[in-house]
Parts: structure tokens; sequence; C-alpha cells
């Protein structure tokens, strides 16, 4: 797996996994993304200073764009990031969502000191996404949020998993 940093030559991949079913539900849209709506928010999203913006490929030839991950800095101090990742349905149960996740961690504990813990926020019922959290050392907190799937209409229980960076 090679994990790139996101460039606007990478969009159309990027585009091709925002239109996954799985993507367009947990994403919490109602559609697929329109091309040029969403082109214009990632040309602005690779270039923010608060976020990093990831693709990850199946091999350094860029070929076959398997998810995407942000990693958002946060909190009061600056001293949290947030990260928000998608693996394309194809690629679903292949470890890749665990690569993904454990690249995050591993990058920010590498090259982001000022950072002391990783947050995500996962849907109650997205068992696969707890587990790949789980896997990779995260703890469940007791904070909770309620958020409207616009697809379904369906209100989701997600759940606060922090992974905390002993340095």
């Amino acid at each position: 797996m090679h994990f790139v940093k996101a460039q606007a030559a990478n969009y159309d991949d990027y585009f091709e996994l925002r239109c996954d079913e799985n993507n367009v539900l947990w994403s919490g849209h109602k559609h697929a993304p329109e091309y040029k709506k969403l082109k214009d928010w990632y040309v602005q999203n690779i270039q923010r200073t608060d976020r990093l913006f990831f693709l990850a490929y199946e091999n350094e030839l860029q070929k076959n764009c398997i998810g995407y991950l942000y990693m958002d800095i946060v909190g009061d101090k600056k001293d949290t990031v947030e990260i928000g990742y998608g693996v394309h349905f194809n690629f679903n149960g292949k470890g890749y969502g665990t690569k993904i996740i454990a690249f995050a961690t591993d990058f920010v504990t590498r090259k982001m000191p000022q950072i002391n813990i990783v947050q995500g926020w996962i849907g109650q019922s997205n068992l696969g996404s707890i587990k790949i959290f789980v896997k990779n050392g995260f703890i469940k907190s007791d904070k909770k949020k309620y958020i409207t799937l616009k697809r379904t209409g369906e209100n989701i229980l997600f759940e606060e998993y922090l992974y905390f960076i002993n340095r």
C-alpha cells in the first residue's frame, strides 16, 4: 500500500472513491457528488494548513486508489488530530482500512510532535470501522453525538474513539 499527499492531479481518483455507495452513505450525503462542486471543495481542502489529506493506492505506481484519509488539527490547544477515512467498496474486507488507520497513527506519532491524541467518530452500527479502530489501539470514550444521514434520514449515534500518543 502506498500513501500520497493529495494533489490536484489525483482528483479523479478521489472523485471515484466518493461516488462509491458506502462513501456516499457514511459521509452523510444523499447522492453521489457533483464532479465540479466536489472538485472545488477538493482543491480548497488539499491547500488547508489545518488538514492533512492523503490518498491510499495499491502500489507506488498509483494504480487502484483504495481509500482516503483526512487528518484535521483540532481542539483549543491544537494537540488533537481528528481523522476521517474511507475505503472503496471494492476493497472492503481486505485489511486496507486497518492499514490506513495504522498509517495515520504512525504518521502523527513520528511527524507531528505537538499532537497527543488522535480522535475518530464512528457510527455505532459501523462494526467494520469500530473493529479497525480498536485493532489499532483506539479506546471508546464516553462522548457521543447523533448525525442524521441525508441518504436515509436515519439518526445515527456516533461514538468517539481516541488513540493516546505516549511522548
